[in-house]
């Protein structure tokens, strides 16, 4: 009975017993057999047939002996790497190695490149045969940093073992000359040489401004002469300070004794002598006594108060009035001299405005100093900027002009070291011709061999299974009809 694909997709939806899993090959076993042969004997031929090859082998020594001089302006920089080879710089010389330009010219100096056919041989090679050419190299280069080492391996396989030893040879010394060139930069003692040039140009014209600046000045040491204006104007300053004050000071002692002037006396009693008015009395005495004895004779030829008695009576009284007045009021004489107080209050007067007029004078004359050498001091600033600015210009081409001097000898030394190849990686194992061939792996490949047979004769089996439309099993048509299969009868013919 037929069915189709999709009707016996449907009747196999039940999960596979192990039966069902060998019944193909066990009814397809003739077929599976033949594509097993075919398989496992055509790839044990191709093995078979394989031709020998032979790998070179080299060892590059990465060290770290010679220091390039390094570009920065300083003039003490040094590298700052260690001593110690580190594993990026191994991985960097192994890309090195690999690089797409150095297998480039290996190919070309190995004579690796063939030609396209109907190509003219004297051409040169087109960058299409140079591609393929690398991309065979790459697949049988093989270069890895040996581990623990500074050691870098490199290994090539050719049928020709003297091919494989000379194309490591060339990638020695092309690398070499590419490590030479890729850790200096090209140029780099003109660059050099031409700064130097400049620098000493620079400190040659620094170094004249500088003198035709110290002859237009008329300054030699303008720092210390403007410290030293310096401590004179704080000098005058003080002193201008100290005769302000001394002058506020005497104004202030002149208006106290021009006070104390006002309230002293300019002369003072120096003696007083006390004594009685002698002649006074005297005569005063001897005038009674004759108004005295002219009331007398008076009296005897009148009466008292006839007026000529009355009037001399009279004369009497204020005679006795003056007299007791005369004898009761001593006279006094009061000697008067010049007050010393005064006068020395007149004279200390004259002497502080003195003084005040002396420091007056002393004020306004340092004033003037001060606004001289505040201004000397001003210039002398001035120029010792200027005069600092070229220093500093002079000192940075000097600085400059030794830095490129010496990075110029440094370079030079190091363009010395490259001609003679010296640089810090070495061939520790030169490439030699190998005289026996590599292992080939022909064990592994045909182990390989087989089990692809193996899984091609299954795949074959499986599909001449799937592939036969008629009904194998009683299950595979229960399960299709839908009804249980109550006998099976075997093919005669199988």
């Amino acid at each position: 009975m037929h069915m189709t694909s999709e009707d016996h997709t449907i009747g196999r939806s039940t999960l596979p017993s192990f039966r069902d899993l060998i019944d193909p090959l066990y009814q397809h076993r003739w077929a599976a057999l033949l594509t097993f042969a075919v398989v496992f004997g055509g790839a044990t031929v191709g093995v078979l047939l394989m031709k020998p090859e032979y790998e070179a082998t080299m060892k590059v020594l990465v060290k770290r002996e010679r220091m390039d001089p390094v570009m920065t302006p300083s003039a003490n920089a040094t590298s700052q790497a260690s001593a110690d080879v580190q594993e990026d710089e191994l991985n960097s010389e192994v890309e090195i190695l690999k690089s797409r330009d150095l297998l480039e010219q290996v190919v070309i100096a190995s004579g690796l490149v063939v030609p396209a056919p109907g190509s003219v041989a004297s051409e040169p090679p087109s960058r299409a045969d140079v591609s393929r050419a690398v991309s065979d190299l790459q697949q049988a280069l093989v270069v890895y940093p040996l581990r623990r080492t500074t050691l870098i391996e490199a290994t090539y396989r050719s049928h020709d073992p003297v091919l494989a030893a000379e194309v490591l040879t060339n990638l020695a010394r092309l690398y070499v000359e590419k490590h030479l060139a890729v850790h200096r930069p090209a140029g780099a003692h003109e660059f050099f040489v031409e700064q130097a040039r400049n620098f000493e140009e620079q400190l040659h014209q620094a170094e004249a401004r500088l003198a035709e600046f110290g002859r237009t000045e008329r300054v030699i040491a303008p720092v210390a002469e403007r410290d030293h204006a310096l401590q004179q104007l704080a000098e005058f300053e003080a002193s201008a300070q100290q005769a302000q004050a001394a002058i506020a000071e005497a104004d202030q002692r002149i208006r106290t004794l021009d006070s104390q002037i006002a309230t002293t006396p300019s002369r003072q009693t120096t003696q007083i002598l006390t004594s009685e008015n002698g002649d006074l009395i005297r005569s005063l005495k001897a005038k009674l006594l004759e108004l005295e004895l002219s009331e007398t004779d008076l009296l005897r030829k009148f009466t008292p108060e006839y007026p000529p008695v009355k009037q001399v009576q009279t004369q009497i009284a204020q005679i006795r009035t003056a007299l007791t007045d005369a004898e009761s009021t001593p006279t006094s004489a009061q000697t008067t001299d010049q007050n010393p107080t005064h006068q020395w209050l007149r004279d200390e007067r004259v002497r502080v405005a003195t003084e005040r007029n002396a420091q007056n004078a002393r004020a306004t004359a340092l004033a003037q100093s001060i606004a001289e050498y505040r201004a000397k001091a001003q210039r002398l600033d001035s120029a010792t900027a200027k005069q600092e600015e070229l220093l500093r210009n002079v000192k940075t081409a000097q600085d400059g002009y030794q830095l490129y001097q010496q990075k110029q000898e440094e370079t030079r030394i190091s363009d010395a070291l490259d001609r003679t190849r010296i640089a810090n990686v070495s061939l520790a194992e030169e490439p030699t011709v190998p005289t026996t061939p590599a292992r080939s792996g022909r064990g592994m490949m045909l182990a390989l061999a087989g089990v692809v047979a193996l899984a091609a004769s299954v795949l074959t089996a499986l599909a001449l299974y799937q592939l036969n439309p008629y009904f194998r099993t009683a299950d595979e048509v229960q399960a299709f009809l839908g009804v249980p299969v109550l006998a099976t009868l075997p093919s005669g013919s199988k």
